[in-house]
């Protein structure tokens, strides 16, 4: 299995998760100050420094969501990227998720790569953040 499987399987769990009310959600405050890059986003490449180099700028979308799971946590996270640059320092500009896992005091223990799935799980706990899949499933059962 390739790491960019694994970790599809692993959103879609903790995905599956979520959707059934074993993970348990809290709204937290965006970790991106707009313009400001206080997270990593390179996977070891140093497109973070770079980006900041190049005039790319980083805005929060919406709230951050904290979950406690087997003395960890994860936080999940909606942002825009923003380039200003051209060229070899263009980057990709749009909406991008990030899902971290967090040791007991908060602090960035492991970023989970970019992949399929994200959004989906944003939306869920979104939904279950605000009671809108409670609100769904009494629709249903009535």
């Amino acid at each position: 299995m390739t790491d960019s499987n694994k970790w599809i399987e692993v959103i879609s769990a903790i995905n599956e998760k979520t959707q059934l009310g074993k993970i348990k959600w809290q709204s937290r405050p965006n970790p991106i100050t707009a313009g400001v890059a206080n997270i990593s986003l390179d996977s070891g490449l140093g497109l973070a420094t770079l980006a900041m180099n190049s005039g790319v700028e980083y805005k929060p979308v919406g709230a951050a969501f904290l979950a406690a799971y087997a003395n960890k946590y994860f936080r999940v996270y909606k942002y825009s990227r923003v380039s200003k640059g051209s060229g070899f320092f263009a980057l990709s500009n749009g909406t991008y998720y990030r899902l971290e896992v967090l040791d007991s005091e908060e602090n960035v223990v492991l970023e989970i790569p970019e992949t399929t799935g994200l959004s989906d799980l944003y939306q869920s706990i979104q939904y279950q953040v605000t009671g809108v899949d409670d609100l769904i499933k009494s629709i249903l059962e009535d």
